[in-house]
Order: structure tokens, then C-alpha cells, then sequence
């Protein structure tokens, strides 16, 4: 997986100038002062990254919605900033393909002050909202 939507609200200019700066900050470099060029030793990440400012006050269907057009009918998965898990992303993949459904949701079984997702046989069956 190389290719990334960022979707950006509050404090997105430091997401970009972190990946902006990426390069010199994690590589050897060579700098040719009497030409300002810029040439990095080794090899850079692969990524294709597209930083999409989607207001600091939009929710994530709203994100989501803005970024409809560059995501296409690809298959695609949406994680929120601070989400951290070990996942086997191409497990996932298959796994969602395999049942045909419209959407695939990742979770633990926990009681959460955002919500509680109920799952039988590997198929989400109902959601109580937080309170």
C-alpha cells in the first residue's frame, strides 16, 4: 500500500511540511551551494500522497465525501488519525471482498464512550450509539 488521501482539518500544515521535509530530514543528502541543487542519497519512499484540506470543523462523512472524487469506485480504507492497530491489511481486503459487502469495520470487543458495535459470525448486526 503506496498510495494515501490525507485528509486534512486542524493543524494540516504540519502534516504536509512533515512529509515536505521528509526526505533530507531522513536521508544522506548532497548540496550544491552554487546551484542550490538537492540531490538525495538512497532511495525514497515509494508513496503517492494527496494532502485534501477538508476544513477544521468537517466530520468524517464529510471528509470522506470531499475525497469521493479522487478515490473513485476503488476499494479503499479509512483509518482516523490517532487509530493504531496490527491488521493485516490485505487479509482485510480479501476478507471484505469475500462477503460482498458495502463496507467492512474493524474493532475490539470493549465498551466505548463513542459507541458499542455488536458483530455475529463476522457480519455487524446492530450499533448503540454513545450516550
Amino acid at each position: 500500500v503506496n498510495e494515501f488521501i490525507l485528509l486534512l482539518g486542524f493543524k494540516g500544515e504540519m502534516i504536509k511540511e512533515y512529509f515536505l521535509d521528509y526526505d533530507w530530514k531522513n536521508h544522506s543528502m548532497t548540496l550544491d551551494s552554487s546551484t542550490g541543487e538537492v540531490r538525495i542519497l538512497g532511495t525514497s519512499e515509494p508513496w503517492k500522497i494527496t494532502f485534501l484540506d477538508t476544513g477544521e470543523h468537517t466530520q468524517t462523512a464529510g471528509r470522506l465525501l470531499q475525497a469521493k472524487d479522487i478515490i473513485g469506485d476503488e476499494t479503499f480504507l479509512m483509518t482516523y488519525g490517532d487509530g493504531l492497530a496490527n491488521i493485516n491489511l490485505f487479509h482485510l481486503i480479501s476478507y471484505h471482498q469475500s462477503k460482498g459487502a458495502a463496507a467492512t469495520v474493524t474493532g475490539i470487543e470493549k465498551t466505548s464512550q463513542f459507541g458499542t458495535l455488536t458483530v455475529e459470525d463476522g457480519m455487524a448486526k446492530s450499533f448503540s450509539e454513545k450516550t
